[in-house]
């Protein structure tokens, strides 16, 4: 099992030039190898949520932890790949040069009590998001026609 996978938090630029989106989901994959010498052997995986960890110069608070243990981590039915999806809104608390390690584990099973598990970790790399500036329209000031009028004397 390789781990060690990273996403970066709104991870790129979509589409073309003065397009910028940011993609709802970031997601990740990996290959799995599973050998086993008996040969007729079946083999089962099952796979599980281990915990979320800041990074390496990173704190995280309570909720951030929670935030991003929210993922979804799936192992193919033939063992050969896991695949892990997270909604990007869940990791806009990550800052630039914040990380956090997100482990499940993999179970291979070969229906004869054999068993072996493995760790895989992916990286949540946070980025500088851009500030976002809202301002309320102003009001409309029409010319009045009518009543008092503005006049000099002197």
């Amino acid at each position: 099992v390789k781990d060690g996978k990273v996403l970066q938090e709104d991870n790129g630029i979509v589409g073309g030039p003065g397009t910028e989106t940011t993609p709802e989901t970031l997601s990740t994959s990996g290959n799995l190898e599973t050998t086993d010498i008996d040969t007729a052997d079946s083999h089962t995986y099952t796979s599980g949520f281990k915990g979320v960890t800041a990074g390496e110069n990173t704190e995280l608070t309570q909720d951030q932890l929670e935030q991003l243990s929210k993922g979804t981590f799936t192992v193919s039915d033939d063992g050969k790949s896991w695949s892990y999806e997270i909604n990007n809104a869940l990791t806009q608390s990550l800052a630039e040069g914040q990380t956090a390690n997100v482990t499940y584990w993999i179970t291979v099973d070969d229906g004869h009590g054999g068993t072996d598990t493995k760790a895989v970790t992916i990286v949540i790399k946070g980025t500088n998001d851009l500030p976002v500036l809202t301002a309320d329209d102003g009001s409309v000031v029409e010319e009045q026609t009518t009543g008092p009028m503005l006049s000099t004397a002197g």
